[in-house]
């Protein structure tokens, strides 16, 4: 069985949010989506992992109060 994918703890880098996927399948495309409510996912990011982890960086909109992250290959 694949192991699981999993974000590292999150850093608020000058504005912008940083984070490590990790425990990635070499060659395998990952999909990156970002939900504001938990219903409505919008991808942000797409990459074909070339190792076991991929850096996660996007701007933080201070007019949103929480979002959500998740990987789907």
């Amino acid at each position: 069985m694949d192991p699981d994918p999993f974000f590292s703890p999150p850093q608020n880098v000058q504005n912008e949010f940083r984070t490590i996927l990790s425990d990635l399948i070499s060659g395998e495309t990952y999909i990156i989506q970002k939900s504001a409510d938990l219903r409505s996912w919008l991808p942000i990011q797409t990459n074909t992992a070339s190792g076991p982890t991929m850096a996660i960086t996007n701007v933080i909109d201070p007019g949103v109060e929480a979002w959500f992250l998740r990987a789907v290959r």
